[in-house]
């Protein structure tokens, strides 16, 4: 038995591997009593950054449900966006003078085709806003007690950016708890970064 245990010790410590093609920066060593054995891990990097703000959507909820029923703040949100889509493309139909996105959409001047821009991007704005100030709400519910307006962000997010040929595939983690019982969730957030996006961000 004896010599079979040092036959097994002498096999294992015989063998090698490839490391050649490995990225130092992914190889971590991991220590088994005297021995160290090399792991290899992705091409990601982990870091914390603040928790979201959330202060100026919460106020902005708080008064507009408490003010307006949600239903007709969905309604005017919801016509607001296709307005601003309608508005956005009238003045793409007006500034290219031998194209015509839309056939059912008329031709204007340019001038007014400016006009029908600054529309659509306030109606856009103001869509946008009305929306996610119900869909807060909706988030801030407390799935334990029901309560509203109750889950607040208690510790940093959590980041973790994975290397990719394309760029970086990046996931955010935010953390929150009920004020009231403190039920805690999580929330993951998904972005994708471009390399050439990086590389300005990175100057």
């Amino acid at each position: 038995m004896k010599m079979e245990k040092e036959n097994k010790n002498e096999a294992n410590s015989n063998k090698s591997y490839n490391l050649n093609n490995i990225n130092h920066t992914n190889v971590g060593e991991v220590h088994y009593g005297d021995k160290i054995h090399q792991e290899i891990h992705d091409n990601s990097v982990n870091y914390e950054v603040d928790f979201p703000e959330i202060n100026n959507i919460e106020t902005l909820s708080i008064y507009l449900t408490s003010h307006f029923k949600e239903r007709n703040i969905g309604i005017v949100g919801g016509i607001s966006l296709i307005a601003s889509l309608v508005s956005i493309f009238t003045f793409l139909n007006s500034f290219m003078n031998d194209i015509q996105i839309i056939n059912w959409l008329p031709k204007f001047s340019q001038n007014t085709g400016h006009i029908f821009l600054i529309v659509g991007v306030i109606l856009f704005v103001l869509g946008s806003t009305l929306l996610n100030s119900l869909r807060y709400k909706q988030h801030a519910k407390c799935k334990s007690c029901g309560k509203e307006y109750a889950y607040k962000p208690y510790k940093d997010s959590n980041v973790k950016d994975v290397e990719t040929k394309e760029g970086t595939r990046r996931t955010i983690i935010d953390y929150y708890k009920c004020k009231y019982c403190g039920n805690e969730i999580e929330r993951k957030r998904h972005d994708f970064i471009p390399n050439e996006e990086m590389s300005v961000e990175d100057n």
